[in-house]
């Protein structure tokens, strides 16, 4: 049997822990190798893997598709058969935390070390623990999608596979420790609810649309990828050959099968409203010849932007000069991205201080209106 380096446990002593212990957050689609290669960058995440689940006398161990690298998973109330399970918890680095942790209150610590550890308390990455919530036998995947590639991506190295995801781009949003080996300029990831891989060798640009791995502004696009399956020190990716973008409107596959609620009231979405800007407000040493960006949380009525969209310069003339000229532009909106993009002209004052102010009026399709945005920045010398 392989050494163990991860301990996956319902530790039934848990239900008198603190508060901290019971929150959570959105539960992130990993590995094992992914979990043993990376513990600082899933410590205190809830997570979700999948193994193999064998006995050795009366202890249980989760092994991955190669058989290296087992975890210990002890289970509370409920445990499934021997066989391939999917088990639910949130991942702990026991190196990262102290005997004084809130969450291991009610955990006999010094029990748990004297069978592991000899008593001893382990360093950073040493013993990594999840404290399981659930688990439940895993039937094969029907199709390939990307939570399914990268819970098991020992079933699919070397596929080729095509399935949709969210455009997030160079990791901006932090969705994964790093990036595969030998990157290039435009890898960037995909996701797709609770699962992320990275997407190689292929630029993101085809028919209607050419997005930047650099720039929030352009996350949030649904795309569709073609390409070859390939994994690695517990990092998956696709090495792709084709990228398209499929309507706002497809349909992703569940993430979750296992945590389906009963059907509710679907309440009516948000207001719209401006999740990012580009330049960025306050920023300084903005080219005079600067295309303005807004990225909006959901779409607009096209038709709502006339006469609400204004640019002036923020401070009046000094005494005895004339006044800055109007700043003429126009204003395009791409629904497909959720973006109002703003174009002058002819280039701003430099070293001016401008004001772009998106007034009320503007509305989304369904007659919500955009909270009033104000974007303020400096152009330098051009």
């Amino acid at each position: 049997m392989p050494r163990l380096v991860v301990w996956l446990g319902v530790v039934g002593f848990l239900a008198g822990a603190s508060p901290v212990a019971a929150q959570t957050s959105l539960r992130i689609a990993t590995n094992i190798s992914a979990l043993v290669q990376y513990p600082g960058f899933y410590h205190l995440k809830s997570i979700v893997v999948r193994g193999e689940l064998t006995s050795t006398g009366d202890r249980p161990f989760l092994l991955p598709a190669s058989g290296d690298r087992g975890v210990e998973p002890v289970f509370k109330d409920h445990r499934p058969a021997d066989g391939p399970v999917e088990v639910r918890g949130v991942f702990w680095d026991l190196g990262r935390m102290t005997a004084e942790d809130p969450r291991l209150v009610g955990f006999d610590v010094e029990a748990f070390l004297a069978t592991r550890t000899g008593g001893r308390w382990p360093a950073q990455g040493e013993l990594l623990v999840v404290n399981v919530s659930d688990a439940m036998h895993a039937d094969p995947p029907i199709a390939p999608s990307i939570r399914t590639v990268v819970l098991e991506p020992e079933r699919y190295v070397g596929q080729r596979i095509t399935f949709t995801g969210t455009f997030r781009g160079n990791n901006l949003y932090g969705d994964l420790p790093k990036a595969p080996p030998a990157g290039g300029k435009w890898d960037f990831v995909l996701r797709s609810s609770n699962a992320a891989l990275w997407v190689t060798g292929i630029r993101p640009r085809g028919k209607g649309f050419d997005l930047d791995p650099r720039a929030k502004v352009d996350t949030g696009r649904l795309l569709e990828i073609s390409g070859v399956v390939r994994a690695s020190d517990g990092l998956v990716w696709i090495v792709g050959s084709l990228v398209s973008a499929p309507s706002v409107t497809a349909v992703q596959p569940t993430d979750e099968p296992g945590e389906v609620t009963p059907a509710t009231p679907v309440p009516p979405p948000p207001p719209p409203e401006v999740t990012f800007s580009l330049p960025v407000n306050g920023e300084t040493d903005v080219s005079p010849g600067i295309v303005v960006r807004f990225q909006l949380s959901g779409n607009l009525d096209q038709a709502s932007l006339k006469d609400h969209v204004r640019l002036s310069y923020e401070s009046g003339a000094p005494p005895g000069t004339p006044p800055p000229p109007a700043i003429e532009f126009t204003v395009a909106y791409k629904a497909g991205d959720r973006v109002i993009q703003i174009r002058l002209a002819k280039p701003l004052a430099p070293y001016s201080t401008v004001m772009v102010e998106l007034l009320e009026g503007i509305k989304g399709p369904d007659g919500q209106p955009l909270k009033p945005f104000t974007l303020t920045f400096t152009t330098g010398s051009g």
